[in-house]
C-alpha cells in the first residue's frame, strides 16, 4: 500500500514544493526591494566631513601573494588619506618579499614573514611596529581605492564607533571569468544588508578599529592559528566593543574561481565559527556552523536515501534545491539592485548555473565534518 501511496502523491508533492518554493521567494523578493533601494542611495550619498585626521596603520599578512601584490601596492599608493603608515610582513616561496622590496614610499614599513609564522603572529608583529591611531586591516590581494576606505573610516573619524567594517566585491576582471565569484558576493550582501548595523562580525580584509580598542583585545597576542578575523571580532566583542556594519564600503577582493578553491573557503569559514565560538561563549554561533554542516551532508544524502524511504523524499528534495537555487537568484537580483556601478540583470547563464552552484554549496557545508571527526587542525588562512 505504501508504494501506491508514493507514487500517487509523489507528483502531488513535487508540484505543491515547487509552487511553495517559487511562491516564497517571489515574495520575498518583492519585500527586499525597499531595502535594497535604501541600501543603493546610501552608496551614493557624499562622504561626510572628518572631524580629523588621525594617523592611520594599515596592517597586512602577505604569504605567497606576489601574483596581485604590485597591484594590492599600487592601490594604497594611491590613496589620498594625508597621514598613513602601511605594515607589511611579507614572505613565501615566489618571491613575494623580494617583490615588496621595490616599494618604496614614506611610512613604509616592510617585515619578513618566517615560514609557519601564520597571519596571527605576522600581523602582531605588524602592530607592534605600527603608531597609527587607528588600525586598518586588509589583505594582500585586495586593491583598495579612496571611498571605501574613507567610508570604513567615517564611523571612527566621527566618533561613532571604536571598530568598523565594510565588504569586499570580486575583482574587476574576475566578472566574466567565473560565476562562482558573483554568487559568493551576492550572498555576502544579502546576508549582511538585513544584519544589525551594530555586531560582533568583521572582515578581515576591510576593517578599522582603534589603536586604543585592538591595545584592549590583546592586539593579536592570543593564539590563532585559523580563524583570525572571526576571533579577533569575538575579543573585541568580550571587551565590549561591537563593530559598526559599513554597507556603503567594499574594497576589490580576490573571490575563489574554482571549485576546490571555493570548498576549502567554506570549510575554513564553518570550521572557524564551530571551533572558536564555543571557547568565547557563543554556542549559537558554533551550534549554527554545525547545524549548517549537518545539512549539507543531509541534502548529499538524501537521494540515495530516497531509494530507500521511498520517491515522496526525492520530491522533497527537488523543491529544497529549487527553493536554494531560486534564493541564490534572488541575492543576485538584490545586490545588483544595490550596487549603483553595475547596471546588469540577472543573466539566463546565472539562472541556469543556480542548482550546479546549490549542490556544491551544500559539499562545501559539509567538508568541516571530516575535520571535526578526524579532530584535524589545519594552521592555514
Amino acid at each position: 500500500m505504501l508504494p501506491t501511496m508514493d507514487r500517487d502523491f509523489t507528483p502531488i508533492l513535487l508540484l505543491g514544493g515547487l509552487t511553495l518554493a517559487a511562491g516564497r521567494n517571489l515574495a520575498r523578493r518583492r519585500r527586499d526591494r525597499p531595502a535594497a533601494e535604501a541600501l543603493r542611495r546610501a552608496r551614493q550619498q557624499p562622504l561626510p566631513e572628518p572631524a580629523g585626521t588621525p594617523r592611520v596603520s594599515i596592517l597586512v599578512a602577505a604569504w605567497n601573494e606576489a601574483p596581485i601584490l604590485a597591484r594590492h601596492l599600487e592601490s594604497v599608493q594611491a590613496l589620498q588619506y594625508p597621514t598613513l603608515e602601511y605594515v607589511l610582513c611579507a614572505g613565501g616561496s615566489d618571491g613575494t618579499f623580494a617583490l615588496a622590496k621595490r616599494y618604496r614610499r614614506p611610512g613604509f614599513i616592510l617585515l619578513r614573514q618566517q615560514p609557519g609564522e601564520g597571519k596571527q603572529r605576522a600581523l602582531r608583529r605588524c602592530f607592534q611596529r605600527a603608531s597609527g591611531d587607528i588600525v586598518y586591516l586588509t589583505d594582500a590581494d585586495c586593491l583598495l581605492d579612496d571611498l571605501s576606505f574613507q567610508r570604513t573610516l567615517a564611523p571612527l573619524l566621527q566618533g561613532e564607533a571604536q571598530a568598523a567594517t565594510g565588504g569586499s566585491r570580486p575583482l574587476p576582471e574576475q566578472w566574466s571569468a567565473s560565476l562562482l565569484p558573483r554568487f559568493r558576493w551576492a550572498a555576502d550582501i544579502y546576508a549582511w544588508a538585513s544584519g544589525p548595523r551594530d555586531s560582533a562580525g568583521l572582515l578581515g580584509r576591510n576593517a578599522a578599529i582603534t589603536r586604543q580598542a585592538l591595545e584592549r583585545a590583546g592586539g593579536f597576542a592570543a593564539p590563532a592559528p585559523t580563524g583570525t578575523d572571526y576571533h579577533l571580532a569575538k575579543t573585541l566583542e568580550r571587551t565590549g566593543v561591537l563593530v559598526r556594519q559599513v554597507h556603503a564600503s567594499e574594497v576589490a577582493s580576490h573571490y575563489p574561481e574554482d571549485i576546490s578553491a571555493y570548498v576549502r573557503q567554506q570549510r575554513r569559514w564553518l570550521r572557524n565559527v564551530a571551533l572558536h565560538g564555543g571557547s568565547f561563549g557563543a554556542r549559537q554561533e558554533a551550534w549554527t556552523a554545525l547545524r549548517t554542516s549537518l545539512l549539507g551532508l543531509a541534502m548529499l544524502l538524501a537521494p540515495l536515501a530516497a531509494l530507500w524511504a521511498g520517491p515522496w523524499l526525492l520530491a522533497l528534495w527537488v523543491a529544497a534545491v529549487a527553493h536554494s537555487a531560486l534564493s541564490k537568484l534572488r541575492y543576485l537580483a538584490f545586490a545588483y539592485r544595490v550596487s549603483p556601478t553595475l547596471d546588469r540583470r540577472v543573466t539566463a547563464t546565472e539562472a541556469a548555473a543556480a542548482v550546479p552552484f546549490t549542490l556544491l554549496e551544500f559539499a562545501a557545508w559539509a567538508a568541516p565534518l571530516w575535520d571535526y571527526l578526524s579532530a584535524r587542525r589545519r594552521t592555514s588562512w
